[in-house]
């Protein structure tokens, strides 16, 4: 049971870093928390497709994830200049509209699902690829390819690329984390 307690802070690790990314565009730009939140998003996805074009997976998502540390690190130095809070700095009573409080229960929720039934691929993944191109971007730290460049997938890699900013801090593959962002985050965002 100690094992499934840290596999569900694996995965929601990086959902607390978006949100935290999610919070600093919300104070900086003044936008709505749900537009905050899916620009992060996008903002990651991008950011590592660009890392996956030149081969730096692995550099990109650590980048991703010190810049967001230096970002909220730069938002507490602002909290003690200004002698206010972190979370009136950082808006955070504005950000957790509906949208985001039912995203990041959503995301407790699989997490816990899927840290319990733990899934296997076959029951999803006929025909589709969108187990085995995740867990291929996690074990090359590089997107998947037939060609000496990610370009030519056959395949949108968003699906792989999350799922690589969500077990980054793993060190092996976890099923759980790849069968959460499919129910999750695809059925929200990525939907053909």
């Amino acid at each position: 049971m100690e094992g499934m307690g840290m596999a569900i802070m694996e995965v929601l690790l990086p959902v607390i870093f978006l949100n935290v990314c999610g919070m600093l565009l919300k104070a900086k730009f003044g936008l709505d928390g749900a537009e905050s939140y899916l620009i992060a998003l996008m903002g990651v996805l991008s950011f590592l497709y660009i890392g996956g074009i030149f081969n730096l997976l692995l550099p990109a998502a650590a980048g991703i994830f010190i810049g967001i540390l230096l970002l909220l690190l730069a938002a507490v130095k602002k909290s003690r200049s200004q002698k206010r809070s972190l979370a009136a700095v950082c808006g955070l009573k504005e950000y957790f509209n509906p949208f985001v409080l039912l995203n990041n229960l959503s995301c407790l929720v699989f997490t816990v699902i899927f840290s319990i039934s733990n899934p296997l691929f076959y029951y999803w993944d006929e025909l589709a690829f969108w187990g085995t191109s995740a867990k291929a971007t996690k074990l090359l730290d590089r997107l998947y390819s037939i060609w000496p460049t990610p370009l030519h997938n056959h395949l949108p890699p968003s699906n792989a690329l999350l799922n690589y900013f969500l077990i980054f801090s793993q060190w092996i593959f976890s099923r759980i984390s790849c069968c959460f962002l499919m129910r999750s985050y695809s059925s929200r965002c990525f939907r053909r």
